[in-house]
């Protein structure tokens, strides 16, 4: 019967060494979602930007085009002044 409290012992601190490791499995579940959810919201926010930066450079392409197009009618102005003077 000696061997008997030593077992319980035993067994009731690896009971408490379980309920630990349950703990900190349940905060290492916990931090990986939090970690997902701040994931997904930053490609979102890299999605959105990419969309922003995507609209700018298309209304730069079109400014850069009207520029173009009243250089060339500018040109063409110029020339035409030139042959009435």
């Amino acid at each position: 019967m000696g061997g008997q409290p030593r077992n319980l012992d035993d067994l009731a601190n690896l009971e408490e060494a379980f309920r630990y490791q349950s703990m900190e499995l349940q905060r290492e579940r916990e931090n990986q979602n939090n970690l997902q959810m701040q994931l997904l919201k930053l490609q979102e926010q890299r999605n959105k930007m990419k969309e922003k930066q995507d609209a700018n450079k298309k209304k730069i392409r079109r400014i850069n085009e009207l520029v173009n197009s009243n250089k060339r009618q500018q040109n063409i102005i110029n020339i035409k002044n030139k042959e009435c003077a």
